[in-house]
This record gives C-alpha cells, structure tokens and sequence, in this order.
C-alpha cells in the first residue's frame, strides 16, 4: 500500500489505530509517573483520534484500510477490488477504538468474508487491478504475498482481538487453523 500517500494526503486507518494505542499508553504512563504537563494534549490528541477513526474510518460494517492521496476509500464495501482488509479489524479491538457494537460487526465481516480453514486471509476480493495510487500489492498476483492469502502474522493480532473480546473459542480455532501440523502441508 505504498501509493496512498507520497503527496501526504493519504491515511491509514490501521497505522491510525496503532498511533490510538501508543497515544493511551503515553496517557496512562503519564499518569503513573505523575508527569502530567502534556496529559491534557495527549488526551485531547486521542479522542480527536478516535473520534476521527471512528468516523472517517468506519465504512459501517467494518473499518476501511485507508484513503489514498486523492481521498478515495481503500478497503470499502463499495471497492470493486480489496473490500475488506484484516489489519484495521483486529486492531480496532486491540487499540480499543472499536465500541463493542463496532467489534461485533468486525467480527462478523471477518468471520464471513475472510475466514478459511487456514485462518483469515488478508483480503476480501483480493486486488487484480493494478493502481499506483494504492501502491504495488496491486501488481501482486491474486493470492500471492500480501495480496489475499492467510497469513500467520496478521493472523496473531486477529487472535489477540479474539481474546480481548472474549472470543476464547475463536482463538482456539484460530490457532489450530494455523498450526501447519495439524493441516495438508500442501
């Protein structure tokens, strides 16, 4: 996804949320050591973050990868190519931007449109059309690399989601699913 945005316009919703998470993590270390002469930035930082992630970010049944440099949605429903992507899901939950109503649809969209019996792939209607504007994965045949198949390390944050949220057996599904002894090796 390295086309989005060379101009500096483009965003991405995942990077988003982890930039949430590190914002929380300053806010309760802050806290703890009594530092709290930029408390009050970084909490206003934070929930204008998540205000905006929530927002801008949410495509209603799911929260979209990102915008590109000219502000077009990638991971859309509406996107002919790339619907939903996996990373921005899992880490909703990990960061906590997602409200339980929010976490429940991300789970479903996953659980439907990603799920195999190898764990969640990447994509939903992986890319076939190649866009500099999104960047080179969309040179990248279906399936292949990062392009639309299971993939064992998105695959541990989706499980850290599961567990997070309670979804004690959706994360042992999930780990068996990726265990390669207990699959066909081919």
């Amino acid at each position: 996804l390295n086309g989005m945005g060379p101009k500096g316009r483009g965003e991405s919703v995942w990077m988003s949320e982890a930039h949430y998470l590190g914002l929380m993590e300053m806010i309760a270390l802050s806290t703890k050591l009594g530092r709290t002469q930029r408390l009050k930035e970084l909490c206003r930082r934070a929930e204008n973050l998540e205000k905006a992630i929530n927002t801008k970010g949410w495509d209603g049944e799911w929260y979209l990868m990102g915008y590109n440099d000219d502000g077009k949605k990638v991971g859309s429903r509406r996107s002919r190519q790339g619907k939903l992507f996996l990373m921005p899901q899992p880490w909703a939950v990990i960061s906590g931007v997602a409200t339980p109503e929010k976490q429940e649809k991300v789970f479903r969209a996953i659980d439907r449109k990603l799920e195999t019996p190898y764990g969640p792939v990447l994509i939903d209607k992986p890319l076939s059309i190649p866009d500099p504007t999104i960047g080179r994965i969309t040179f990248i045949a279906k399936g292949m690399s990062e392009n639309g198949p299971a993939y064992s390390h998105s695959t541990s944050f989706k499980l850290y989601a599961d567990g997070i949220a309670g979804r004690g057996d959706a994360l042992y599904e999930g780990l068996l699913k990726m265990l390669p002894y207990l699959n066909d090796p081919d």
